[in-house]
């Protein structure tokens, strides 16, 4: 879920030239000199801190012991995720059912937002009971199932070092999309974010919003870093590869559920993500970073917009 709310990078209006800034009409996205140069600042220090603590220095993975995954063969972790996927888009379709079914009449407005919402709640729910199941299954045959409240801290640190860095390939994205449609863009860039803005004084839309917080990086950090990552770890026995393959996978599932312009956030989001998995070892970790994301663009786009 991504939102890049206009004062994020708040340009000068169209028609007064900022120091570069791509100005638009009140609502659209605009990328300012002094906020977009603070961020990349602030992202230099992280990549600084990560290069000195050996996070992502060439060779940094090779030089400590890989997580170990060969409990099981690599297929079994790609199946586990499979089923996971299953059993959501199984909930969806129960949760529909329960609504009336393909067949019920189109809804709008707070309707909508009913429907969304017991519907992403049934797609979670089934996802976290296979999910559960399939990490009980599995436990012991590899590193990076176990879950710790202690890692919530890990997660919050991870996150603090990573949303300077992709706080800035926003702005970057931004500039660069704007540029190409000369046109402004949407300050919000995923259709349940959107849904969750238009419709806030309903308690279905914080039904979702708490979904997006809570169920989505719960069930999606399973999936990709724990299912999929650790299959292709076991496949290839090189972090980098697995990291950076479930990253670009990560974002291409969002295409046509994202605006264009988002997908590059969310691939180096997905990357962050992936490199703290595998450092920490801890799922507890990839979840918290993604919650940390979802909660922070929910809380900007209805506190800015």
């Amino acid at each position: 879920m991504v939102a890049i709310p206009a004062r994020a990078w708040a340009g000068e209006p169209a028609g007064q030239d900022a120091a570069g800034a791509a100005g638009g009409p009140p609502g659209s996205l605009s990328v300012s000199a002094g906020p977009f140069f603070i961020s990349a600042g602030l992202a230099a220090v992280s990549l600084a801190i990560l290069w000195r603590w050996d996070v992502i220095r060439p060779g940094s993975f090779a030089r400590r012991p890989a997580r170990r995954v060969e409990g099981v063969p690599w297929f079994v972790w790609l199946v586990a995720g499979v089923v996971v996927f299953m059993a959501a888009q199984l909930g969806a379709a129960l949760g529909m059912a329960a609504l009336g079914g393909p067949g019920a009449a189109p809804a709008a407005g707070v309707e909508a937002v009913r429907r969304a919402a017991i519907t992403h709640a049934a797609s979670y729910a089934a996802a976290l009971a296979a999910a559960g199941f399939m990490i009980h299954a599995l436990r012991g045959a590899a590193e990076g199932l176990v879950i710790r409240a202690r890692a919530i801290p890990m997660g919050l640190l991870a996150f603090a070092l990573a949303y300077p860095i992709i706080h800035t390939v926003t702005g970057v994205s931004v500039l660069v999309a704007t540029r190409i449609r000369g046109e402004p863009l949407s300050p919000v860039a995923h259709e349940s974010l959107r849904q969750i803005i238009d419709h806030r004084d309903s308690v279905w839309a914080w039904g979702m919003a708490a979904g997006a917080v809570v169920g989505a990086p719960i069930i999606e950090e399973i999936m990709y870093r724990v299912f999929l990552q650790t299959a292709l770890l076991g496949l290839w026995r090189r972090a980098w590869p697995a990291v950076i393959t479930t990253a670009v996978l990560f974002a291409a599932v969002h295409i046509g559920v994202a605006e264009t312009h988002a997908l590059p956030v969310l691939l180096v989001l997905g990357l962050a993500i992936g490199v703290a998995y595998e450092r920490t070892r801890s799922p507890v970790v990839p979840i918290v970073m993604h919650a940390a994301f979802n909660l922070l663009n929910v809380a900007l786009a209805l506190l800015l917009r």
